[in-house]
């Protein structure tokens, strides 16, 4: 026969102080990893792209030797020349085009979460207003 008198007890708690403090937890966590994160990212790129800076640069080099051993003429047109630099150039503008125009949807994005909290806010007092309203008049009601 078992022993009813020696069962564990477990304390009862507020439901909503429970998921306050392991959301707490959660968010709390989250917020440390975003730092480490975007320097994971930010390191990734500075290592691609010094790799394949690296990598352009020695072909270039290898193909630079080739060309003075084989005597190759490496000599282009003055227009070639400048077709080339236009063409850079280009890249360069195009890749600034593309940085503004992902700052500027970020901007946009970030403003929406914002305005989505915002919105949020004001829907809870106005649920917390209503359901306040609501028991005043029914206890006003009762008596």
């Amino acid at each position: 026969m078992v022993n009813m008198s020696k069962q564990t007890t477990h304390q009862i708690g507020d439901i909503y102080q429970v998921f306050q403090k392991n959301f707490g937890k959660y968010f709390s966590e989250a917020e440390k990893s975003v730092p480490q994160y975007f320097q994971s990212v930010i390191n990734y790129q500075k290592t691609f792209l010094n790799t394949w800076r690296n990598t352009v640069e020695a072909v270039f080099d290898v193909q630079r030797k080739y060309s003075q051993k084989a005597q190759i003429n490496t000599q282009i047109p003055a227009a070639s020349t400048n077709a080339i630099d236009k063409a850079t150039d280009g890249l360069i503008k195009v890749g600034r085009i593309q940085e503004q125009y992902l700052n500027a949807a970020f901007a946009v994005t970030e403003q929406n979460v914002k305005s989505f909290y915002e919105s949020a806010e004001a829907y809870a007092e106005f649920y917390n207003h209503t359901v306040e309203s609501w028991f005043t008049t029914f206890k006003n009601v009762r008596n």
